[in-house]
């Protein structure tokens, strides 16, 4: 028996990936999977999946369900090989603040992580 794809889709999608497709928070450049595994690399602290995330086409610029960015997910859990990983991505935008208007760089800076602030201040 033959099954018939109810919707056709108008691209194939990448290879290895079970989340291509639109969806309204990330840039079509962007690999859908890839970023998911970003901010759960950066979450659990684990820089292996950051790294290949980040090779895989992540958005270095995700943000959580919650509206935190990848870089200021990795400042609060004090991953110091995230931060360096996020910043070495051409298209991060240290800049970019979450829900409350607060960048990585000021969160480092109300929690005291000098080494942090320092890194961020270099990926300017």
């Amino acid at each position: 028996m033959t099954f018939k794809p109810i919707i056709a889709r108008s691209t194939a999608p990448k290879a290895g990936s079970h989340f291509q497709g639109s969806c309204p928070i990330l840039d079509k450049k962007y690999d859908r999977a890839a970023s998911h595994l970003l901010l759960r690399g950066v979450i659990q602290g684990r820089p292996g999946e950051v790294q290949d995330a980040l090779a895989g086409g992540a958005n270095p610029n995700m943000k959580n369900h919650a509206g935190d960015p990848a870089l200021i997910l990795a400042v609060h859990t004090r991953n110091k090989t995230n931060i360096v990983l996020l910043l070495a991505h051409p298209e991060i935008d240290v800049h970019q603040a979450d829900i409350d208007g607060i960048t990585a760089e000021d969160h480092a800076r109300k929690n005291g992580l000098d080494d942090f602030l320092a890194l961020l201040k270099e990926g300017r």
